[in-house]
């Protein structure tokens, strides 16, 4: 059947068979015209085509003299103006879930982040809480993302104040620029945390304790000199831990230790006696399984994770930081 395609009041005709179908002819347009059939809008008779490999010209009414108008479309725009319309929430900003604490009396935002396997203390608010005494410079880790940071050790139990409540957790010490303190999957794994976005909040216990609003957040920030702009982040192009900005090249990150810095035990590890093992696991007694299940959850196998535990006297901190 011989038709007629008008685009952009160009005019050209085909013979083209009854039989083909409308993915093809758009696939035609494409050749004759070099707009993709993902950008062609074909209207016949005022009705809007929709390119199918089943349907044919023939099941769409087109019989020979046709006229088809073939008009640009743009689908990242009407992707856009759908979003719009239908989603506009998508294009307001969302405030990073932040809980407030206190340690020593020192009230602080601090940044909650699923995707850091360790939770982080910079330099500088360690020194505002009065920590620095209890820094253990032997557990030094190497921070590894896009790049990677050296750390200055680990405080092994900080006690935090969350809404009346206090929740122990160990902080690496890192320069994590505009973060300042940041909450991660070892305490919330450790008090079995849930995050809550339809109440706002974070459930400790059955206790919920709400995020801080935006306002809130820079109130504390200023207060406790944290400057978000100076996020250590954008330098050297560096992501250690976690990236609270959109960025193409954030990846998964880990804490490994380094070989060098290998921080001395003092009690000897020895390789236990498997029946030993098994008589002790059995004998456990339930805050001591309590531990054994922290580290487990953790990611440990149970057999090493109770050989630590035994070897550090039950303290699930020190147990932990033998076991990465």
């Amino acid at each position: 059947m011989q038709l007629t395609f008008n685009y952009n009041n160009q005019f050209f005709g085909a013979d083209l068979p009854p039989s083909m179908t409308l993915a093809d002819m758009a696939a035609y347009i494409e050749a004759e015209t070099g707009l993709p059939p993902t950008h062609q809008t074909l209207m016949h008779k005022y009705i809007q085509l929709s390119p199918s490999n089943v349907t044919t010209l023939e099941n769409s009414n087109i019989v020979s003299g046709d006229m088809i108008v073939i008009v640009p479309f743009d689908p990242v725009a009407n992707n856009l103006n759908q979003a719009y319309e239908e989603n506009p929430e998508f294009f307001a900003d969302v405030t990073m879930l932040y809980i407030k604490i206190s340690i020593n009396g020192q009230e602080l935002p601090a940044f909650v982040d699923t995707g850091a396997q360790r939770s982080l203390i910079t330099p500088q608010l360690c020194e505002k809480c009065d920590l620095n005494h209890l820094i253990d410079r032997r557990f030094k880790m190497q921070a590894r993302g896009v790049g990677s940071k050296q750390s200055e050790g680990r405080i092994h139990s900080v006690p935090m104040n969350i809404s009346g409540e206090l929740c122990a957790t160990s902080l690496t010490v890192l320069d994590i620029g505009g973060v300042g303190l940041l909450i991660g999957l070892d305490w919330m794994k450790r008090f079995r945390i849930q995050i809550d976005l339809e109440k706002n909040g974070l459930v400790i216990d059955g206790k919920l304790v709400p995020f801080l609003n935006e306002w809130e957040v820079k109130k504390l920030q200023e207060a406790n000199d944290i400057h978000p702009d100076s996020d250590i982040f954008n330098q050297n192009n560096e992501n250690p831990v976690t990236n609270n900005k959109p960025s193409p090249t954030k990846t998964s990150s880990s804490l490994k230790p380094t070989p060098v810095s290998r921080p001395a035990i003092p009690t000897p590890i020895s390789t236990p006696n498997p029946t030993t093992t098994a008589n002790a696991n059995a004998a456990l007694t339930s805050d001591q399984q309590t531990k054994l299940n922290n580290l487990i959850e953790m990611g440990f196998d149970k057999k090493s994770s109770l050989n630590a535990l035994q070897q550090c006297g039950w303290n699930v901190d020190m147990a932990a930081g033998l076991l990465f």
